[in-house]
């Protein structure tokens, strides 16, 4: 039988993150000290290798536990998620509207007609 421990969904969370943390690291180190210069510091890189293959195994049953935890109420993660990127179209468009002087004084105005008006992407 696997080795079960009841936690919080965001305590889940933060352990995902400091195993996915940790796994980065543990990456890094393989890829930078996998080869090293004669007579230069040796880090024994199978080790963290072998760590590193330890901690994909134990986030990937995390993320499936996650997940599996999550099903009840994937549709409105997923619905919560488009409407952040929703917001933060809104929040970031050109809402200029009327007309403008634009640049030196002799450019002369430019009209500017916005579809979304800054009252209605602010609401």
């Amino acid at each position: 039988m696997a080795d079960t421990l009841n936690i919080n969904l965001a305590k889940a969370l933060k352990l995902k993150n400091r195993l996915a943390g940790r796994v980065t690291k543990l990456t890094q180190t393989v890829q930078l000290y996998n080869s090293t210069q004669e007579g230069a510091e040796q880090i024994d890189v199978r080790v963290a290798f072998t760590e590193r293959t330890d901690l994909v195994r134990r986030l990937t049953d995390l993320k499936l536990t996650i997940t599996q935890a999550n099903a009840p109420i994937q549709r409105d993660i997923f619905a919560l998620a488009e409407m952040k990127a929703e917001a933060t179209l809104l929040t970031g468009l050109n809402t200029k509207h009327g007309t403008v002087i634009e640049g030196y004084p002799t450019s002369g105005a430019v009209t500017y007609i916005a579809q979304f008006r800054k009252g209605e992407v602010t609401r």
